[in-house]
């Protein structure tokens, strides 16, 4: 058993320095274990650091803002859209396109499946992911900052309200020389734009714009892709388990 004190201190030292790494899907587990630990994890100043490290506007105030929409801290971190750092978001695509030939046959559909990742540090960094591999292999190829996979793309992204604006470039592995940091290819870029939703209190990221820039012989081109389906499919939100084991910074 945990002594009383030990507990409270815990809880004490959390939701005065709130690390943004910390996974708050734990903090309800231990409200299950008894009646005192429910108790200890339902602590309104816990919940309310939490909000505050998620959005800075809301230091110095009392009480939520809404408060007819959200009753309480809790009810705000769960409910309002937020970025979440345990986990990934994926969107699932499936079209048809024509297969080759025959002349037995008119002509011959094939189905396509593929998916896109979106896997945010709270650092600001993020990575990106296309590929037709099993979502099992992306999840492993996303798992660090720094991926063995290839095709892993690499950004910065910042939030202003609801809205998450990305810029993520593809390595650069033309260099065979080693070295300790990461080399990215400046002269292509890809700007996204998303929009944080929350339905049902389940996270997802709905597409706003594309948009792939050029730099070549000194001369910027913006070329804007049409979102249309089935190719940009809403992101939904996965939790994984592994990628909150272990934290870089003080939770």
């Amino acid at each position: 058993t945990v002594p009383n004190e030990r507990a409270k201190a815990v809880v004490s030292t959390q939701s005065t320095g709130i690390s943004k790494e910390l996974d708050m899907k734990s903090i309800e587990a231990i409200s299950g274990v008894c009646k005192w630990f429910y108790k200890l994890a339902r602590t309104p100043t816990l919940w309310q650091a939490a909000c505050e490290r998620i959005w800075s506007d809301l230091k110095s105030k009392d009480e939520p803002p809404n408060c007819s929409e959200f009753v309480s801290w809790r009810g705000m971190f769960i409910n309002r859209p937020h970025l979440r750092f345990d986990g990934i978001y994926v969107s699932r695509i499936k079209y048809f396109r024509e297969g080759e030939q025959t002349s037995n046959l008119c002509c011959t559909l094939q189905t396509v499946f593929y998916h896109r990742f979106f896997r945010f540090f709270s650092d600001g960094l993020v990575l990106g992911l296309n590929t037709t591999a099993l979502p099992q292999q992306a999840v492993a190829s996303l798992k660090d900052r720094t991926s063995a996979n290839k095709e892993v793309m690499y950004g910065q992204y910042t939030i202003n309200g609801d809205l998450i604006s990305l810029v993520l470039f593809q390595r650069d592995f033309s260099s065979r020389r080693s070295t300790a940091s990461m080399k990215l290819k400046p002269d292509r870029s890809f700007k996204v734009t998303l929009k944080l939703l929350n339905k049902q209190g389940k996270q997802s990221l709905q597409w706003v714009e594309y948009q792939v820039i050029v730099k070549r012989n000194g001369q910027i081109t913006k070329n804007d892709i049409e979102l249309e389906p089935p190719h940009f499919c809403r992101f939904v939100f996965g939790r994984v388990k592994s990628y909150t084991a272990l934290s870089l910074g003080t939770v």
